[in-house]
């Protein structure tokens, strides 16, 4: 009897441990050695890139994030005292950042800030530049994953290769902090990998709403679509999906958020406000239904058209980034739709059919929601003239360029001269490590070189300004903070500052690092601060821009 006992768990054992090999083994392709390879090697590449970048960061964005993860990590808060703001209106703070109270806050959603301060004060400040290249690698995986899934395992394997590829993927993995987009859009196919290929374990549900939730928390603006591709999913599997599951899955969503909600309340004083609702001093929530005539139109002017409807923006945007700017993968996905479309209206298998029509469906879902959503703006956050792979539709049309890469993988692997497909393969990858690494001056490789030299530009002048003074800056605050405090000379506020910069000079000594010329700071002191008895003296060429000290006069 015993014995029996004993053999019956033994087996009850075993059958536990193969269920968790089987389960892992269903999501990560450890069979596949060659995947492997190339997802380390992604990873190290990305990190090596993320590890170079830095102190100081290309641009406002990834200073905030790091100032405030590591803020985050050491004090756990993300409020920031400047006492000098309270006597000069608020004008000391970097870009990127906000002010509230006079404290410095986040100017951004703080859901990635949260995530990366608190591993941050778990290992060590050390670890950030590699989380992104880190969540990208697995979101790489797990892309593997949903496409295998909807396609064939040989499309997955195309797929995934194109993907370590892809510009946008390893441009914006490698400049780790500065969008939460990588992060959200590979938290998102980790999640959505998990239900698709284990939908009926509820916890497949947890981890999904988590890993979704996550992503949401990064890029709040994007729950629109998200939850409308949520809502195709189970109209998908509405014949195997639990009640509990879903209870489960929104739970875990709410799980995710509450700490986000928690310190929004407490940073800015009301739990449904983030740093892109700040309007001026002023901070308002992100939806707030008695800015307009009704709830509905809060809702939609927030999550649907925030930036309103333009027709010929839209087309000339989509044109230009989604057409142009990558035309040697567009060619090819452009391809592989109509491939695709075709071949899955002659198959018989209603299973597949059904399938790549879904994921078709989710992809023009997404496409006519991101391209309308984000096309009808304007970003100028690029100093080149023509669109470049820095520029912020990149990074907020990312889903779209990974969406569109399981067609490039059927185009590719439609050629049936082996010989004409390894020319094409080629030729398209080449182009996109050029992209990637050396094409422009926005490029990975250029930009090591530039933070180079921009470090040994802030180190010199950090050490003239003394260690209590203030930097006013055209678009160089990045270079200095948070070594220093920092003023943005910003042309629509010029008078404000102007009438506030004695008032600084009386407490701490300030400075201005200008690319203007000697008769444009002449001109500045004579018909603008003469009559606050100050004036821009002392005159030092540092790098390609000038130092001026401000002087009583």
């Amino acid at each position: 009897m015993e014995f029996n006992e004993t053999k019956e768990l033994t087996n009850q054992k075993t059958k536990e441990r193969s269920s968790v090999h089987s389960f892992i083994r269903s999501f990560v392709p450890w069979s596949h050695a060659f995947l492997m390879a190339g997802a380390v090697l992604f990873f190290l590449v990305t990190s090596y890139f993320s590890f170079q970048l830095q102190n100081p960061y290309s641009s406002p964005d990834e200073t905030a994030q790091a100032y405030f993860i590591q803020q985050y990590a050491t004090t756990g808060t993300l409020r920031v005292a400047e006492p000098l703001n309270a006597v000069v209106e608020n004008i000391i703070h970097p870009r990127s950042m906000n002010v509230f109270d006079h404290d410095l806050v986040p100017g951004s959603f703080i859901g990635l800030i949260l995530i990366y301060g608190w591993i941050a004060w778990l290992l060590g400040m050390w670890v950030v530049p590699f989380l992104t290249p880190l969540v990208a690698t697995f979101g790489a995986v797990a892309f593997f994953s949903i496409v295998r899934f909807f396609f064939s395992d040989r499309v997955a394997r195309w797929s995934f290769f194109i993907l370590l590829l892809h510009p946008a993927y390893v441009y914006y993995s490698s400049r780790s902090l500065l969008s939460a987009n990588v992060f959200f859009i590979s938290m998102l196919m980790i999640g959505v990998a998990v239900l698709l290929t284990h939908h009926e374990r509820w916890t497949a549900w947890a981890i999904g709403g988590v890993s979704i939730g996550a992503s949401l928390i990064a890029r709040t603006t994007e729950a629109g679509w998200v939850l409308g591709v949520f809502f195709l999913v189970i109209l998908y599997f509405r014949q195997r999906i639990h009640v509990r599951h879903l209870f489960i899955f929104f739970f875990a969503v709410i799980f995710a958020f509450l700490p986000v909600l928690a310190h929004q309340a407490l940073l800015y004083g009301h739990a449904l406000t983030t740093g892109y609702a700040q309007g001026g001093e002023s901070i308002v929530p992100l939806i707030s239904p008695w800015r307009f005539s009704s709830p509905v139109r809060a809702i939609i002017s927030a999550f649907v058209l925030p930036f309103g409807f333009d027709a010929a923006n839209i087309l000339k945007n989509a044109y230009e980034y989604l057409v142009l700017l990558f035309w040697w993968l567009t060619i090819p996905a452009l391809l592989g739709i109509v491939i695709m479309i075709r071949k899955n209206e002659r198959t018989r298998e209603r299973k597949n059919s059904s399938s790549v029509s879904w994921f078709i469906g989710s992809f023009v879902f997404i496409a006519l929601w991101l391209v309308v959503y984000y096309g009808s703006s304007t970003f100028r956050d690029s100093p080149l003239p023509s669109p470049t792979i820095g520029t912020a539709y990149v990074r907020y049309w990312l889903p779209l360029f990974v969406l569109s890469i399981p067609f490039m993988a059927i185009a590719f692997q439609s050629i049936t001269t082996r010989w004409f497909q390894t020319c094409v393969v080629t030729a398209c990858a080449l182009f996109s490590i050029a992209s990637t690494f050396v094409l422009t001056q926005e490029s990975l490789w250029w930009m090591r070189a530039s933070t180079r030299k921009q470090r040994v530009i802030a180190v010199e002048i950090l050490t003239i300004v003394p260690s209590n003074g203030v930097i006013l800056t055209e678009s160089s605050d990045k270079l200095f903070f948070p070594s220093r405090r920092v003023m943005q000379f910003d042309p629509k506020e010029q008078l404000k500052i102007e009438r506030l910069l004695a008032r600084v000079a009386e407490r701490v000594p300030v400075y201005f690092y200008t690319s203007l010329a000697p008769r444009g700071i002449e001109y500045l002191n004579t018909r603008h601060l003469a009559k606050y008895g100050v004036a821009w003296e002392d005159a030092k060429k540092i790098g390609a821009l000038t130092l001026y000290k401000l002087q009583r006069q």
